[in-house]
C-alpha cells in the first residue's frame, strides 16, 4: 500500500472537484438560448413587404419578422424559440417551422367607421382614399342660376349669375363681375366673325332657318317648312283654296263649303255622299256630309238631323216646285226648299219664339235696330223715344 501525501496544491484541487461535478450536473444559465451567433443566418433581401415571400416585413432592405427570438423567454406560453435559417429564431410551437409575422401589421377594420378621416376599409385594412374629383370646373358645368366655386356648383350669395348682372365692360366669371377677356370697344377690336358685345368679343349666334329660300340655314338637316322653326311661319301655313258656294268652282272634284256670310267665303274640301233631300248630320249651317253644291240645313236648333239642300241666290236657281229661302239674315245666299218643307211659314206666327218668317222659312229674328236719339221715333221698339231711351244717355243730343 502506497500512501500519497497530498501537497497543498493537490488538496485545493481535490476540494474543487465537487463543485465541478455539481456545475456539470445543473448546466449553464443560458442553456435554453438559440445560439444565433454560430448560425449562418441568410437574411432575405427586399425592397417592399411583397419581396418577403415567407412572411414578415421589409426593414433596412432585409426581411424581418415580428416573432423573431433568441430564447424561449422571448416567446409566449406554450411556445418555443425555434432556430430559423433566414431569421435566426422564430417563436412558434415546438417541433414546427413557425411562420414569420409582420413587424407592424396594418390595423384591421370591418367598415369605414373603423378608419381615420380620409381612409376607407378595403379588404380588412384601412387605406387612404383619394379625394373625389370636383363637381365642376367652370360655370358651364352647373345648372342655370348657379356658378362653379371651389369645384362645387352653388347659388352665389353675392356677385352675379350672368353677364347681364355686370357693367358693359365686365363679364360674370365664377360668380363675380370681372374685366372681359379680351376687352373690346368695337367690332374692329375682335377677330371675324366675332363681334364686340358688352365689352367682350363674342362669336356670332347660330343662324335661324329662313322659311322660303330653299336652304338649310341652321344646318340641322331640315329645309324651309320642314324645319320645326317654320311651323307657324305664314309661308308654311297651308290654307285651303277659296271658292264660291254658288258657283262651286273647286277643282279635283272637291265641293265648296260655307265658311262665312258671303257665298265667296267658301273653302274647297272633298264632298260627302248625301244627295239633295237626304238626312245629314253636321253643324247648323254646314256639313261635309252632303254632296257637291249641297248644304246640311237644320230648320230648328234641336232637330236630330238636317236635310241636304241646294245653295241658291234666287228662286230661278231651284228646281220646279222649290223656292230660294234665306237660312240666316246675316248670310247673303239661301237654299232651295218647297213650301211643304217642315219649318216653312207664311207669317211670323207660324214660327217659334225668337224666329221670323223670311221667304217662307222660319229663321232667327234679326237684332232690333239701334235707337236714333233725335228722330222722334221709337226705333228699337222698347217704348222709349230718343233721349228717354237708355241707349241715348251719353249721346251729345241728350243733355
Amino acid at each position: 500500500m502506497i500512501l500519497i501525501t497530498p501537497t497543498p496544491g493537490l488538496r485545493a484541487a481535490l476540494r474543487a472537484l465537487p463543485l465541478l461535478f455539481l456545475a456539470a450536473a445543473c448546466g449553464t444559465p443560458d442553456a435554453d438560448r438559440v445560439d444565433t451567433t454560430r448560425q449562418n443566418i441568410q437574411r432575405i433581401p427586399c425592397s417592399t413587404d411583397t419581396d418577403c415571400t415567407r412572411g414578415g416585413s421589409c426593414a433596412n432592405s432585409q426581411c424581418t419578422a415580428g416573432n423573431e427570438c433568441t430564447t424561449d423567454r422571448d416567446c409566449g406560453p406554450a411556445e418555443a424559440c425555434v432556430s430559423d435559417l433566414n431569421f435566426g429564431g422564430l417563436c412558434g410551437a415546438a417541433g414546427t417551422t413557425p411562420t414569420p409575422t409582420p413587424v407592424n401589421p396594418p390595423p384591421g377594420c370591418t367598415t369605414d367607421n373603423d378608419c381615420a378621416a380620409g381612409e376607407a376599409c378595403q379588404a380588412g385594412a384601412c387605406v387612404v382614399v383619394p379625394p373625389p374629383p370636383p363637381a365642376c370646373t367652370t360655370d358651364a358645368d352647373c345648372p342655370a342660376r348657379e356658378v362653379c366655386q371651389s369645384g362645387v356648383c352653388q347659388v352665389p350669395q353675392s356677385g352675379c349669375t350672368s353677364n347681364a348682372d355686370c357693367s358693359p365692360a365686365e363679364v360674370c366669371q365664377n360668380g363675380q363681375c370681372t374685366g372681359s377677356i379680351p376687352a373690346c370697344s368695337s367690332d374692329a377690336d375682335c377677330t371675324a366673325p366675332e363681334t364686340c358685345l358688352r365689352g367682350q368679343c363674342t362669336p356670332p349666334a347660330p343662324p335661324t332657318e329662313h322659311c322660303a329660300n330653299g336652304i338649310d340655314d341652321d344646318a340641322n338637316g331640315d329645309i324651309d317648312c320642314a324645319d320645326l322653326y317654320c311651323q307657324r311661319d305664314p309661308a308654311c301655313v297651308i290654307t285651303p283654296p277659296g271658292c264660291d258656294v254658288l258657283l262651286q268652282n273647286c277643282s279635283n272634284g272637291d265641293a265648296c263649303w260655307i265658311n262665312g256670310p258671303s257665298s265667296g267665303d267658301g273653302y274647297c274640301a272633298p264632298p260627302g255622299g248625301k244627295a239633295a233631300g237626304e238626312a245629314c248630320f253636321g253643324f247648323t249651317f254646314g256639313s261635309e256630309d252632303c254632296g257637291v253644291g249641297l248644304l246640311c240645313v237644320y230648320v230648328n236648333e234641336n232637330d236630330p238631323a238636317g236635310t241636304c239642300r241646294a245653295f241658291c241666290d234666287q228662286s230661278a236657281d231651284c228646281a220646279a216646285g222649290e223656292a230660294c229661302y234665306s237660312i240666316d239674315p246675316t248670310i247673303n245666299f239661301g237654299v232651295c226648299a218647297t213650301v211643304t218643307t217642315p219649318g216653312s211659314c207664311s207669317s211670323d206666327a207660324d214660327c217659334a219664339a225668337g224666329q221670323v218668317c223670311q221667304s217662307g222659312v222660319c229663321a232667327a229674328a234679326p237684332p232690333p235696330p239701334a235707337e236714333d236719339c233725335g228722330n222722334g221715333v221709337d226705333d228699337d221698339g222698347d217704348g222709349d223715344v230718343d233721349c228717354q231711351d237708355t241707349e241715348c244717355v251719353r249721346n251729345p243730343a241728350c243733355p
